[in-house]
């Protein structure tokens, strides 16, 4: 049954490709309706194609500011005064300075 069925499938594929060798494309309508002339400006105007431009560039700000906060390792504390190593979660296998209180690098 599956064999069948592929089979018209693919005959009828196959005759399509002989129609368009044998008779070509249809005339494209829209031609017919629309003239154009040398008069008729072609392209969009500039004030689109400079927004255009414009609005391309913020989303590369707004992937460019999250890749950053993706980058950057999160901590995350109980408190303001936690000990480094003792966070709530851990999201990067990064170590810390262990640095105590007083001491200066």
């Amino acid at each position: 049954m599956l064999v069948i069925f592929a089979v018209i499938i693919i005959g009828l594929i196959g005759l399509a490709w002989l129609q368009y060798l044998l008779f070509g494309l249809p005339a494209d309508p829209s031609l017919s309706v629309l003239p154009g002339t040398s008069e008729t400006p072609s392209g969009f105007p500039i004030r689109l194609n400079v927004s255009h431009r414009i609005n391309l560039f913020f989303p590369v700000l707004i992937i460019r500011s999250g890749s950053s906060v993706l980058v950057d390792p999160p901590r995350l504390y109980w408190n303001d005064r936690c000990a480094p190593e003792k966070e709530l979660i851990h999201f990067t296998p990064l170590k810390y300075l262990k640095i105590k209180p007083g001491q200066t690098n």
